[in-house]
């Protein structure tokens, strides 16, 4: 457990303080993120295999990642640092399905795979996918629903959900991406919604059933990615 939280302390602290403006290309703004690590004693169970639970932790480790690697953290960080500043200050996991396929072994090296795939008026949707590093097959595939709580007037202590739309709006608006000629006319998450990776059908199954009446936007086409 420590050293799951010393790892997100570290991703954390590099997000905040490193230099993502003006370095990322929009096309990497929704993802893939891929993270490193490998499974170590205290992430088994009585198989000798990592822990179901650790599973989730991973996919936790891959979202701070994900955040830190695109600027989200830092322009989040900086949104709760100064009361004046409306937006996103803090996402949280609202649920999730996780489908698990191979085992990792102790000692094993792995990597996870972070993507928005889809958002709607209220929630973004991450795909996580970890894979084994030494044969490259998926051991586990989860689909996340994440609110993004913050402020909608300055020096509110009251945190709500801010729409995905939004929150994006905010990053552009900031420009901690690089926006090259044929994407420079983005000024909402409609025009943003050819980055995304192409949305999974049981990512889209899931989220119908659980909110039938959501606008989703995701990106079907496979090749335009």
């Amino acid at each position: 457990m420590f050293r799951f939280y010393l790892k997100v302390a570290r991703t954390v602290k590099n997000g905040i303080q490193g230099n993502n403006i003006n370095k990322t290309k929009v096309n990497e703004m929704f993802g893939p993120c891929t993270t490193n690590t490998k499974v170590g004693f205290f992430d088994l169970d009585v198989n000798i295999h990592m822990n179901n639970s650790k599973f989730l932790e991973a996919c936790e480790l891959g979202r701070w990642d994900f955040c830190a690697k695109n600027g989200m953290l830092k322009v989040w960080y900086n949104n709760l640092r100064n009361k004046e500043n409306v937006g996103a200050v803090y996402p949280v996991i609202a649920s999730c399905n996780i489908k698990f396929l191979k085992q990792i072994k102790y000692k094993e090296k792995y990597y996870i795979q972070t993507s928005i795939t889809a958002v709607d008026d209220k929630y973004a949707y991450f795909e996580q996918k970890l894979y084994k590093h030494k044969s490259d097959k998926c051991a586990a595939i989860m689909f996340g629903k994440t609110a993004m709580l913050g402020r909608t007037k300055p020096h509110s202590s009251n945190f709500v959900v801010i729409p995905p739309k939004d929150v994006f709006q905010d990053m552009l608006n900031k420009k901690i991406f690089l926006i090259d000629s044929d994407s420079s006319s983005i000024d909402c998450i409609d025009g943003l919604a050819k980055y995304m990776p192409p949305v999974d059908k049981e990512l889209l199954n899931w989220i119908e059933l659980d909110r039938p009446n959501s606008v989703i936007i995701c990106n079907n086409k496979k090749d335009n990615y």
